[in-house]
């Protein structure tokens, strides 16, 4: 292989690994706002744009994990801290695996998993299932919402079952940015951690074109 493939080759690596890191993940101080995403009544699906801060730019899918908190269309909301758990009533609250996975299931395997697009009817039933396995209602009498409830408990049953690893986790938000008044938080799925082969990938690239770079400097000298 000459140089020119060398080179080449090995801006292709590194391309692609930093690819792989280049999706920034919503942090403290990231401003989000809301429109109404297909579902009915107060739940989600929501659409949610992050128009400040960490992520600035991107765009998502949100469900409420709390049902009592307020939540509009018009505001700015501030992420205080991306948790494990809902923090309104003083006392954290964690997210449960359950949930976790049914949203896992949502961002991840939508139309092979719940076998259609959810539109309004699907998304209702998400909702209800996430707000009844959070413990936010004791029971929900959607047909749908039970039947999802139910593949959660299956696939997070015992210790071989799903266990959400962090990649699902809790928009901790605020009304205002001193953070004194607590909204809705909401449920968030931050993007793939890189693989140590991704890092490995992107050295690799970076040393190829170090060593052309040397060879090209010794050959002119």
């Amino acid at each position: 292989m000459n140089q020119t493939s060398f080179l080449r080759t090995a801006l292709a690596v590194a391309a692609l690994a930093s690819s792989q890191l280049a999706m920034a993940d919503i942090g403290a101080g990231s401003q989000v706002t809301f429109t109404d995403g297909p579902g009915s009544g107060t739940g989600g699906a929501f659409n949610v744009s992050v128009v400040g801060g960490a992520g600035q730019g991107e765009s998502f899918q949100s469900f409420c994990l709390e049902k009592t908190e307020s939540l509009n269309f018009t505001s700015t909301f501030y992420v205080k801290s991306l948790t494990g758990a809902t923090t309104t009533a003083g006392t954290p609250d964690p997210l449960g695996n359950e949930a976790a996975w049914l949203f896992t299931q949502f961002k991840t395997n939508a139309n092979s998993f719940f076998g259609v697009n959810l539109g309004a009817v699907g998304n209702t039933a998400l909702q209800q299932a996430i707000w009844t396995l959070e413990g936010e209602q004791a029971s929900t009498s959607n047909a749908l919402a039970n039947t999802y409830i139910n593949w959660a408990n299956t696939a997070t049953a015992g210790v071989n079952g799903w266990k959400n690893n962090g990649s699902v986790q809790v928009m901790n938000l605020f009304s205002d940015a001193k953070y004194s008044q607590h909204a809705q938080d909401q449920i968030y799925m931050v993007s793939s951690v890189p693989e140590p082969e991704t890092y490995a990938m992107m050295l690799a690239g970076l040393g190829l074109m170090g060593t052309i770079a040397r060879r090209r400097k010794n050959k002119t000298a």
